[in-house]
């Protein structure tokens, strides 16, 4: 209902500096990322103390997890409204998984999805995602291009891999030192600040609305990844 009302009344959404008002940016800024961080501030979530480890997982709970993961993610790049979350919940239903095989299976979720959307828009032209829709703003996708891409992202994914071998224990020592609560208070002003920028008064209201929608979920201990009936719910209507 709420992604209703808003998609309703994108038209009252003015930017004070003449931007382009975009509704899913309140919308989507308040139910995942202002009412996270306002959850943790009300729990005094802390960051714990970094400390080097190891991910110890035998061949054959990595293959399921990469398995799953990977065939999630391929499958909802060609849905509209699905994001790479739902199917990284749903490669875990029915099997008990640890933490390490969580990362492992999104993190072939996320891969399979960025691959295989760009796959589904060179077959159905039809964007899945905010980098597929920029791709196609800006060129037409051939079979030519589609190739050149998928090797790109095979050989950005392999560097960034080792870039982030090498990053990771700075990054764990220096993360340690940041105050966390001024941090979230930090990136929640500039949420606001950006929703007001693009969207006016009114996209501060649906940022607000999005926000206390955002915190039902955590409080009554279920998976955020449901508000995405705020974008589902209007697709439905809209095609029906």
């Amino acid at each position: 209902l709420l992604g209703i009302f808003a998609f309703q009344r994108e038209g009252l959404m003015a930017s004070p500096l003449a931007l382009q008002a975009q509704v899913l940016l309140p919308l989507l800024s308040g139910i995942f990322g202002a009412s996270s961080l306002l959850y943790s501030l009300s729990t005094g979530t802390e960051i714990p103390e970094q400390k080097e480890s190891r991910i110890k997982l035998k061949p054959g709970p990595l293959a399921l997890a990469l398995l799953f993961g990977s065939l999630g993610g391929s499958v909802v790049a060609w849905i509209p409204g699905v994001s790479p979350s739902v199917a990284a919940i749903t490669a875990r239903l029915g099997r008990p998984s640890s933490p390490e095989e969580f990362l492992v299976s999104n993190a072939g979720v996320n891969t399979a999805n960025a691959l295989f959307s760009l796959v589904a828009l060179y077959v159905i032209d039809r964007p899945r995602s905010g980098a597929a829709a920029a791709i196609k703003e800006l060129m037409a996708l051939d079979q030519s291009a589609l190739v050149q891409m998928v090797i790109i992202a095979v050989l950005v994914a392999a560097a960034s891999y080792l870039a982030c071998l090498a990053a990771a224990r700075p990054a764990g020592r220096a993360v340690s030192r940041i105050n966390y609560r001024l941090l979230c208070l930090g990136v929640l002003a500039f949420l606001a600040a950006m929703c007001y920028a693009f969207t006016g008064l009114f996209g501060l209201f649906i940022f607000f609305l999005s926000t206390v929608v955002g915190l039902i979920a955590p409080m009554a201990g279920i998976h955020r990844t449901h508000a995405m009936g705020v974008l589902m719910l209007p697709l439905i209507v809209r095609y029906i």
